[in-house]
């Protein structure tokens, strides 16, 4: 299994995951995120946007947010805004 910090070569296969994450879906009729606000976070200097990849696939990703605007966050602190893992994969140590 590889992490690297995600690009945007990698939007249309992180969103597509991120879709098909029904743990995600704050209901049924929307998805859990507009897809641009999504590619936003993907180059947002205040995001981490990690993901997971084995053979080549991508089967997880990490978003963080840095910078909360309700509550100031500590130094080298991060909120976590979404984590998900493709079924398949879950339960593996990703």
């Amino acid at each position: 299994m590889k992490i690297s910090k995600a690009t945007l070569k990698d939007f249309k296969e992180l969103y597509k995951l991120g879709l098909k994450t029904t743990e995600l879906k704050v209901n049924f009729s929307e998805p859990f995120m507009e897809a641009e606000e999504f590619r936003r976070r993907i180059l947002d200097k205040n995001h981490i946007f990690l993901l997971a990849e084995k053979n080549k696939k991508i089967i997880g990703f990490i978003c963080a947010n840095t910078l909360d605007i309700d509550r100031p966050l500590k130094e080298n602190w991060s909120c976590i805004v979404y984590i998900a893992v493709d079924k398949k994969y879950r339960q593996q140590n990703i």
